[in-house]
This record gives C-alpha cells, sequence and structure tokens, in this order.
C-alpha cells in the first residue's frame, strides 16, 4: 500500500497520521494482494509491472463479460451552456463524470442512466439545472451534486433532483460520496429513493434547500457519527426544511452510532419536520445548533431517540467556532435580505454563541425506543424540548396501506412515492 511500511509482528505502520486517530474499531480494506486473489471477478494493479491481472470465469460461463474503460474525462462536458435538455441516454463505463456542467443555466436531464462510473454520475455548477426521473448505480462517488444560487443575496438557483433512484454508490471514494450533494441556496431533492452506500445519503451546505419526501435505508454500513441527511459547523445556515422522509434500516459502526438526521457542530436554522425514522441507532441528533425547528417527527425502534446537546461550551470544540465564525463573517447578516429574513444571525455573537438558543424540539413521537431522549443540562431554559410524546410502546405505531398513525396522537405520516416514475 503506497505510504505505509510493513512491520513486524503483523502489523503496519501508517506513513501519514489520521486527524482523528483510527481507534479499536476502524475497519481496514486491504487492496491489490495477487496472493488474496481467489474467485472469479477480483483483480489486482501491478504498476510496477504496468499489468492488471484479473480472475476470468470459467470457459463457457453464461452471462459474464469483462468491460475496460480509458476514459478519465466527463462524457459531457458543458460550459457557459444554456436551454439544453438531454434525455433518454446511457451513461456506462466512464473513469470520471458521467456529465460536468460549469456555470450552466436551463439544463434538463431527464429519464437517463448511469453505471459503472469512476466519479460523479452528474457533477453540476449553475442555475436550473433539473435532474429528473433517472437511475444511478455503481457509481464511484456521488450520484447529483448541484450547486449554484448566491449566499450573500439569498438569490435561489432553483436547481432539482426528483423522481431518481439512487443505489450502490460511493462505491471508491467511500465518504463524502453522497447520492446527492446540494450547495448554494434555494436547491430541492425530492421523491428520490437511495440505498446501499457506506456513508451519508444526502450531505447539503448553504440556505433555503428543501429535502422532502425521499426514502433512504441500507446507507451508513461502514461508518459512525455520520447521517443519513446530513450537515454541519454552520451558523449560517437558516431556511433549509427538511420533511416527509422515510428513513430506516441503518446500522452503520459499534461505538459512534450513525443517525437518521444530523445537524453537526452548531448547525443552526434548519427546519425537521415530519420525518418517520425507523430502526436506526439515532433517530435525531442536534449538535448544539441555535435556532433549529425539530417538530411532529416520528422516531421508532431506535437505539436512541432525540438527542440536544451544548457541544459549543466543550473546550474541544475550539476549532469549530474558528470556522463558525469564518462562515458568519463572509455574509452579510446586518445588510438586506439577511436583516430582514434572518434577524437571529446578527445577534449571534452577542447573544450566548455556544448554546442552542431558540432550538424547539416539541410535538415528537418516540416509539419503542431503548433511549427515548438524550439531552445535556446546559440545555436546559435555552432550547425548548417539551412537550413530546415520549417512551411510547411499539405497538401504538400503525401502518395501514401505507399511512402511519400513532394511537394517543395526531400524527401521521404516508410514505412517500420515491424513484424512477414509469
Amino acid at each position: 500500500m503506497p505510504g505505509c511500511d510493513t512491520g513486524v509482528g503483523g502489523e503496519i505502520a501508517i506513513g501519514q497520521p489520521d486527524k482523528y486517530g483510527l481507534g479499536g474499531q476502524v475497519s481496514l480494506h486491504v487492496y491489490n494482494l495477487v496472493e488474496e486473489m481467489d474467485a472469479p471477478g477480483e483483480y489486482a494493479l501491478e504498476p510496477g509491472q504496468k499489468r492488471l491481472l484479473v480472475l476470468l470465469p470459467k470457459t463457457g460461463t453464461s452471462g459474464t463479460s469483462l468491460d475496460l474503460s480509458w476514459l478519465g474525462a466527463p462524457m459531457v462536458n458543458l460550459e457557459n451552456a444554456s436551454f439544453v435538455c438531454m434525455q433518454g441516454i446511457r451513461f456506462t463505463h466512464g473513469r470520471s463524470d458521467g456529465i460536468r456542467i460549469t456555470n450552466g443555466s436551463d439544463i434538463v436531464i431527464r429519464r437517463c442512466s448511469f453505471d459503472g462510473l469512476g466519479a460523479t454520475g452528474v457533477n453540476a455548477d449553475g442555475n436550473r439545472i433539473v435532474v429528473e426521473d433517472s437511475l444511478f448505480e455503481r457509481i464511484g462517488s456521488m450520484g447529483v451534486r448541484l450547486a449554484g444560487g448566491d449566499s450573500k443575496t439569498l438569490v435561489h438557483s432553483d436547481n432539482r433532483v426528483a423522481w431518481c433512484t439512487f443505489r450502490d454508490f460511493s462505491r471508491l471514494k467511500r465518504t463524502y460520496a453522497p447520492a446527492i450533494s446540494l450547495g448554494g441556496v434555494g436547491a430541492v431533492a425530492e421523491n428520490c429513493l437511495m440505498s446501499d452506500a457506506p456513508h451519508s445519503a444526502i450531505l447539503y451546505g448553504g440556505q433555503e434547500h428543501l429535502i422532502r419526501n425521499n426514502e433512504i435505508h441500507d446507507v451508513l454500513t461502514e461508518t459512525g457519527d455520520c447521517g443519513a441527511i446530513y450537515a454541519g459547523r454552520s451558523w449560517t445556515a437558516f431556511g433549509t426544511v427538511i420533511s416527509g422522509n422515510w428513513i430506516h434500516d441503518l446500522k452503520g459502526t459499534p461505538g459512534s452510532p450513525p443517525c437518521g438526521i444530523y445537524l453537526d457542530d452548531q448547525l443552526s436554522g434548519i427546519t425537521v419536520k415530519g420525518n418517520l425514522i425507523e430502526r436506526a441507532p439515532l433517530g435525531v441528533l442536534v449538535g448544539g445548533g441555535r435556532y433549529d425547528q425539530i417538530e411532529g417527527n416520528i422516531v421508532s425502534t431506535c437505539q436512541e431517540g432525540l438527542h440536544l446537546d451544548s457541544r459549543g461550551t466543550q473546550a474541544w470544540s475550539a476549532n469549530s467556532r474558528k470556522t463558525l465564525a469564518a462562515g458568519l463573517e463572509k455574509l452579510p447578516g446586518t445588510e438586506e435580505p439577511w436583516k430582514s429574513r434572518y434577524p437571529q444571525v446578527q445577534a449571534t455573537l452577542t447573544d450566548r454563541p455556544n448554546l442552542p438558543v431558540g432550538t424547539r424540539i416539541i410535538g415528537n413521537a418516540l416509539v419503542g425506543c431503548h433511549s427515548p431522549w438524550h439531552g445535556t443540562p446546559a440545555t436546559s431554559g435555552v432550547a425548548i424540548v417539551e412537550p413530546n410524546w415520549k417512551s411510547l410502546p411499539a405497538p401504538s405505531l400503525v401502518e395501514r396501506n401505507g399511512t402511519f398513525t400513532i394511537t394517543g396522537t395526531p400524527l401521521v405520516f404516508t410514505k412517500p412515492s420515491v424513484g424512477v416514475r414509469k
């Protein structure tokens, strides 16, 4: 392995230290060991000899093929392009992106398929870029990345990904390569199905995104301290709404459990409402953020239901505070439209910046959870965390024809319609 030295007694010495340390639960993978090739389809690269070794299926085996791609560039590369529609195209067997868009606008990608790519399916910067009714599978990195709009003026990008299916993504880049990545301002991710990945399904940054009516399951399979829907470390992430999503069957790694929706390191201004999270180590985690609204969610059969902490008061959060302050300085919080739309941002540094001021966790139902609620004492009197329905028995959650109700509460959740439309 590059950068590593074999030691004595079965040890491997790593040539470059890891930022967070390895710990006792780390999962290690070793690549390109010729002596470990023992099944058809396995391969090893030997750069020094300039050769690729592959174990092929037995002669006469039907339905098998060997495909090699030399294409190291995007299959379609659009720069400063507008008013383009790509429909019904299959993008496959490339080592880079399927479609890359730089400074684009008014572009539609509809009923396409992306499979067997080494990087990202659609990698786009611009405005009014729409990806819909498309299939993404066996993707080396991200499914769709959309970034656009203007954070200083809060002008929306109007980018959108909808009615898409993502499975088996993040195959080569095992972390921070989600099915959907939203950046900038005012993008939408809706009615998508995401599954089978080692890390997150949706990552977002910026302001005023809408993440709604998606189904996510069997992600976070190799990672801990992460979320199926995740963002973190921003005092200025106001206006994003996460609603109507069905997140279920998350496993992750022991010791640092993953969760359905994760607002990390004082992420502020996010609304999480009307979601159903089932069979996950942790339902919703609010990491000390300000003016977050967690309301009307159902968390069922999880090890831990809801979590709120005051991590901004901890000494170890000094690095986080530097990042938070730098992000605050970049945006004109005292000018329009920020001044009128989000007046809370102006008072961040003067109104107990290390505490979850203004955060509300109310009207949520915690059903059949081993530990329904966890909150640190420093949040008391700062955040509002009542009333919620806690410690409800698992049988009280009833499903009929895709609609969930909870005995004794007015909460109703209907499974979203997701995936590529026929």
